[in-house]
């Protein structure tokens, strides 16, 4: 890209103009259809609206029967909220459950075999 201040080239995705600071002004492109529904970011649909719907891809592979249906859903912050809890779960309740039961099961066994 060619800075409109200083005509300087450089690639406006490092940011601003390393010679002047000018911000670049970034045009819309209007993807095809199948690089549309590979895009993973978000959209600017032709009405004005953005789209920050899941994207749905369907594929078969006819050599194989293999159906494959990949769905890309965006992070929010309550997903994240769900995944940490989730994770503190895992970490604070079921894996010490599982410690001390087989820890008791440990100790049952030892002193079954204690007086064998």
């Amino acid at each position: 890209m060619r800075c409109k201040n200083c005509e300087t080239e450089f690639d406006p995705r490092t940011g601003d103009c390393p010679v002047c600071g000018a911000v670049p002004e970034l045009d819309a492109e209007v993807l095809r259809r199948d690089e549309r529904d590979a895009f993973a970011g978000v959209t600017i649909e032709e009405d004005g609206g953005r789209s920050e719907e899941p994207r749905f891809d369907n594929r078969r592979d006819s050599s194989s029967g293999i159906y494959v249906k990949q769905v890309s859903v965006s992070s929010s912050f309550w997903s994240q909220i769900i995944f940490f809890l989730i994770i503190a779960f895992v970490i604070f309740f079921v894996l010490p459950a599982f410690l001390i039961f087989f820890l008791l099961l440990a100790a049952v066994w030892f002193i079954l075999k204690l007086f064998r």
